[in-house]
């Protein structure tokens, strides 16, 4: 039996969940909670061909009532996360959390034990641990032997900067919404170095933050005991996108730190290996299929990011805002 799904956001990343959705024989959609219910119906026109192709919720009461809906995923802004996903999962709904998870470890600590509670299973979607070629990635890292150092960046100009410039003050950029450079690309590739090698002994931070009291920029150091670790990462310039993991064997390049589109692998020993991944749409497709799974087989423990490296990234988070400076609402209710 399919799992019903209904979305909360109408963003862009909204769009390829329903694309992926699409091509998923375990996933229906029923409906798209807005707080402009006329942009959920243009996204059933987009889509479907027809504006009643599926519920356009005018709230999200409507949305919880709905029997049909088994499971809800959330893209909303960062800072709603949390009580968006606690109503649904009080309604008896399953939860798909955009990444990051919520604002702070706090409320995400909150919500897996809400989610326990209510015996219903809570994910945050992280694209690249559903790339079909996340397991080829560990396999690569395991040829290099002892790991030396890491490095992951994500630097990319956001497009709403030069709003901010002209004085105005665009979601990403707004403190009220938990955004900013470490929430929104920093975590891409923070990520898969936690679910490599845990969680660091400790981390130094640096950044610029901007007159909206967000951070535009940031590097971090991470203590490891045997390696070097370290991550950057930018709204505000253009840089890479790419990790690599250097060992004792040779190196690892992984292109698109936030898709896995693909790995290079160079071994001192002549051998060189490139491995292809898919676009966002397939891998989203991938992390729809591995939920569903999870929620038809009654687990409360999700095979793509566990809970335990959510809440690891979630204090990695934490941390290194608190060393830049930068607070939100959402960690003064706590």
């Amino acid at each position: 039996m399919s799992v019903g799904f209904a979305i909360i956001g109408s963003n862009f990343i909204t769009d390829t969940f329903i694309k992926g959705l699409q091509q998923c024989s375990q996933a229906k959609l029923v409906g798209i909670y807005s707080r402009d219910p006329a942009k959920a119906q243009a996204k059933f026109t987009q889509h479907y061909g027809q504006p009643d192709a599926g519920i356009a919720f005018g709230s999200l009461e409507a949305l919880c009532a709905c029997s049909d809906v088994d499971a809800v995923y959330i893209a909303s802004p960062n800072s709603l996360h949390f009580a968006q996903s606690k109503q649904c999962l009080l309604a008896g709904k399953h939860v798909l959390l955009e990444k990051p998870a919520c604002s702070n470890q706090a409320q995400l600590s909150e919500l897996i034990e809400l989610a326990n509670q209510q015996k219903k299973l809570l994910a945050q979607g992280i694209l690249s641990f559903s790339s079909p070629i996340y397991d080829r990635f560990k396999e690569c890292v395991n040829k290099l032997g002892k790991i030396e150092r890491y490095h992951g960046e994500y630097c990319q100009r956001s497009s709403r900067l030069d709003l901010l410039l002209k004085g105005e003050l665009p979601n990403t950029f707004n403190p009220e919404f938990s955004n900013g450079a470490l929430m929104d690309l920093g975590i891409y590739p923070m990520a898969p170095m936690v679910a490599l090698f845990g969680s660091p002994t400790n981390l130094k931070a640096q950044g610029k933050l901007l007159s909206t009291g967000v951070d535009g920029m940031g590097e971090i150091q991470f203590d490891y005991p045997d390696m070097l670790a370290s991550i950057a990462y930018s709204k505000i310039t253009l840089g890479q996108n790419i990790i690599e993991i250097q060992g004792e064997n040779g190196r690892l390049t992984v292109h698109s730190t936030s898709l896995f589109e693909r790995l290079e692998l160079e071994l001192i020993n002549g051998e060189n290996i490139s491995i292809e991944g898919v676009d966002n749409v397939g891998a989203m497709r991938s992390q729809i299929v591995a939920f569903c799974q999870d929620v038809q087989s009654g687990t409360l423990l999700p095979s793509k990011v566990s809970h335990q490296i959510s809440l690891a990234i979630q204090q990695l988070l934490d941390a290194t805002r608190k060393q830049l400076g930068v607070i939100y609402p959402q960690d003064l209710e706590n």
